[in-house]
């Protein structure tokens, strides 16, 4: 039967026109789950293990999902259905479903094409990265989709896909089924059986848009985890789905309720009496009121052994993963400075970045808060000094504060962020590029950022000066065979996932160059200095390691290198921390005894057993990780058999979502606490 013909000749027109959206449901269902597939063969080598159960949990709970989508996708045409006895208009029915089905399938398929590629650089599908697109430097984000990937083959790819699917969407929405064979002609024929035909279909319909439940909660975030591979549970949601929820949070973490969502009852009050208890070993009711949270997380520094370092410089790397400084791979040379900077200086394994991209880790450092999603330095208290934050702790102390970075000062409001967050002096790419040169969209290459700094520290001032390139990232152009970059093709040890993995991993050889040139250089110039080396986030290399090294992944370098002041101090210490855990441990270096300053962070130098740290998705400890989401388990490092507790983690999880709360309060309404047991509705 051919669209638009008279459906009374079959069934009930209600019926029939509910037939048709049940089948453009199918439609849009079968699409999604086809797309999961295509996601998981695409990506399967990042994937620990593909097990035919954990294959047939994540399809099983994706297909949940899917239906969910394609049910609220057909709501429109299925209410218009109920009054097709009153406007008589059939054909215009059939019409806008035909539409709507087609509308899906222009919209749907380059939106799956853009979810593989932010999957292929991201590893997940649409989440809060993407509001980076909105606050980040737009048209550099242009240039550099442009030389990466070339977008021209991917349009004309996406145009044919859209013509044929859409020819297969036509001719099965065109394919007319026979209901009265379906539901048998008596039935459709009495009323009342009729009538209660139509009421199952519609509580059949309630159930999908519910994914596939009528009572309980319909599909939420937090059923995506299905499995203890964290590759297959992101394929889980459908790329409609995950930008659903990424939409949700957003706006419920901007909202005023934002603090129910993080800490659920919204009293303030007891999330800082969970944060004082548990740095003091105390009971929770006994801990004090606080009504200044700077206050509440006080620390005093205990008096360091060191001589005070003139000159403090915190290198964050983009794009650098820590395993290219694992002891294990070190041999590879990817990282060949910076691994014997960490043999020579205190080395810290189990390292993990606060945010999940260059600004959320950046937030970590100036405003020293851990990450909870929002844009800080896009909010209003951003415009004062963050007690906690890195460049006003190091201005109270008597440095010189100062901001390199290799890109352009608007970015992200850096221009305005900085000043307001203790920073004396700032220098971005445009002051440093020599009329354009030895620059790119984001800015200037590293070498060139180097040298810039050498050229603007006076060895007489003390200073602290806070250090971002950019030039591992992409479009990845340094000339790699002209910087000298010896590897043809990867070591036979790791296996790429991405075609491009050996540049990337040749940028991260380029960037360790750099700097480590430029940490030599300036130790011998200034002899007293104190470096610190980590990065914003890992390098999306896409690298499959031999065995099952959990911290392979997801861990970021961090080395702690002075020669001539942390002699005798231990090489390598496996405490578990992140980027708000590093101004703490600073400041107890180079602060007299006695000084008083607030941290949402921990002295990795003075870190109890169960003093866990909290990064981006993951909690970890000296032997341990887990991941912050429902259902994960707890997992050894590198097989061994210190494995605290789940008491004790659920403790520390506790702890971790107070410290969240605290930070979403300081962020949105300031240090100041409301009276004693106030709420947020």
């Amino acid at each position: 039967m051919s669209r638009g013909a008279d459906p009374t000749n079959r069934a009930s027109p209600l019926l029939y026109n509910w037939g048709k959206d049940f089948q453009v449901i199918a439609f849009i269902t079968l699409t999604l789950s086809l797309f999961r597939i295509v996601l998981i063969t695409t990506f399967h080598q990042q994937s620990e293990s593909i097990t035919l159960s954990n294959l047939l949990s994540v399809l099983g709970t994706g297909f949940r999902y899917d239906i969910a989508v394609a049910a609220v996708w057909v709501l429109p045409t299925l209410l218009l259905a109920l009054l097709l006895p009153l406007l008589n208009q059939n054909r215009l029915l059939q019409k806008l479903r035909y539409g709507f089905l087609q509308l899906y399938i222009i919209l749907a398929i380059p939106f799956l094409g853009a979810d593989i590629v932010f999957f292929g650089e991201f590893g997940d599908q649409f989440n809060m990265r993407i509001f980076g697109l909105i606050h980040d430097d737009t048209e550099a984000i242009l240039i550099t989709i442009w030389k990466e990937y070339n977008p021209i083959p991917f349009l004309l790819l996406s145009i044919f896909v859209i013509w044929s699917v859409s020819r297969i969407g036509s001719r099965w929405l065109n394919y007319d089924i026979n209901w009265r064979s379906l539901f048998m002609r008596p039935l459709t024929e009495k009323r009342p059986l009729r009538i209660a035909i139509y009421f199952g279909c519609f509580i059949l319909f309630i159930a999908m848009m519910r994914g596939g439940l009528l009572w309980g909660e319909p599909m939420r975030l937090k059923y995506a985890f299905v499995t203890d591979d964290i590759f297959l549970n992101r394929t889980v949601i459908n790329p409609i789905s995950s930008l659903r929820f990424t939409l949700q949070e957003k706006m419920q973490l901007d909202s005023d309720k934002g603090l129910n969502h993080i800490w659920p009852g919204g009293d303030i009050h007891k999330a800082a009496s969970a944060v004082y208890s548990q740095r003091h070993n105390t009971p929770q009711d006994s801990a004090p009121k606080f009504d200044n949270l700077d206050e509440l997380l006080l620390r005093t520094t205990t008096g360091s052994t060191i001589k005070r370092p003139k000159h403090i410089f915190l290198l964050l790397q983009e794009s650098h993963s820590g395993w290219t400084i694992l002891p294990q791979y070190r041999e590879l040379g990817f990282s060949p400075l910076f691994s014997e900077i960490a043999a020579e200086g205190i080395y810290f394994p189990n390292f993990l970045a606060s945010g999940n991209g260059t600004i959320r880790s950046l937030n970590a450092f100036f405003t020293g808060m851990p990450d909870v999603g929002l844009n800080i330095n896009y909010e209003l208290e951003s415009t004062q000094p963050y007690a906690t934050g890195i460049g006003t702790i190091m201005k109270q102390l008597g440095y010189k504060t100062r901001l390199f970075y290799g890109g352009y000062l608007s970015w992200e409001r850096l221009d305005s962020f900085s000043p307001n967050q203790g920073f004396d002096e700032l220098h971005g790419g445009g002051k440093m590029s020599k009329g354009g040169k030895e620059t790119n969209e984001w800015g200037v290459d590293d070498k060139r950022l180097y040298e810039y700094i050498e050229e603007n520290i006076d060895p007489d001032v003390p200073s602290f000066n806070f250090i971002l390139t950019t030039t591992n990232h992409p479009p990845f152009d340094i000339d790699l065979e002209a910087e000298g970059f010896p590897m043809k093709e990867l070591p036979a040890r790791i296996e790429a996932t991405k075609r491009e993995t050996l540049t990337r991993l040749g940028h991260i050889w380029y960037a360790d160059r750099q700097a480590g040139q430029f940490v030599k250089r300036a130790n011998e110039r200034f002899g007293d200095a104190l470096f610190t080396i980590t990065a914003d986030h890992t390098a999306r290399a896409q690298v499959r390691f031999p065995g099952n090294n959990l911290i392979e992944p997801i861990a970021i370098p961090l080395i702690i290198y002075g020669p001539d002041l942390l002699d005798g101090a231990p090489k390598m210490m496996r405490q578990g921390g992140s980027h708000i855990d590093i101004t703490p441990t600073l400041v107890n270096l180079v602060a007299p005894k006695g000084h008083r300053f607030s941290s949402f962070g921990m002295d990795l130098f003075q870190k109890r057993d169960n003093d866990f740290a909290l990064g981006d998705l993951y909690i970890i400890g000296d032997s341990f990780i887990k991941g912050e989401s429902p259902n994960s388990t707890i997992r050894a490092i590198d097989d061994s058999d210190k494995i605290p507790s789940e008491a004790l983690v659920a403790t520390s999880e506790h702890y971790f979502k107070a410290l969240k709360a605290l930070s979403w309060w300081r962020t949105k309404k300031g240090a100041e606490l409301p009276p004693s047991k106030a709420t947020i509705d």
